[in-house]
């Protein structure tokens, strides 16, 4: 039997239905932060969350403005707003939530790393990354 933290509460379930890796939810926020990007979105607050290495996308929707522009490396990385885009997954499970970010590296033909990070790569709940953090008004960037 493995503990798992399933909304505040520690369930017992069998091993083999615990995830690899269990859901923190530690993720904090800095109202300080004033931050700026290159397409004239401002924001007044960051959320800090744990991450995996993630890939940072020009877009929330798999659709024509869909692109690889980037990694957020793993640590406590920081978002700015969400949007609730098409289904995505990764290291720590998956949801429909897309965090706006600025990844650490950019891949060609991308001139630069802002963009959006799939739930799924940040070990923390939708209900407590999206705490306090405006719904974005934009569902994608520029490559």
């Amino acid at each position: 039997m493995a503990a798992v933290l399933a909304g505040g509460l520690v369930v017992a379930v069998p091993a083999s239905a615990a995830p690899s890796t269990a859901l923190i939810g530690a993720c904090t926020s800095s109202s300080t932060a004033r931050t700026s990007d290159p397409y004239s979105h401002t924001f007044s607050m960051r959320r800090y969350c744990p991450t995996a290495n993630a890939p940072v996308h020009s877009s929330a929707f798999y659709d024509s403005n869909f692109a690889s522009k980037g990694t957020l490396n793993a640590g406590n990385d920081w978002f700015l707003c969400y949007v609730i885009g098409s289904p995505t997954s990764g290291t720590y499970g998956s949801s429909n939530y897309w965090y706006y970010t600025h990844g650490d590296t950019y891949s060609s033909p991308a001139h630069n790393s802002w963009g959006f990070v799939g739930s799924g790569w940040i070990n923390a709940l939708d209900a407590n990354i999206t705490v306090g953090m405006p719904q974005c008004t934009f569902t994608f960037v520029p490559m």
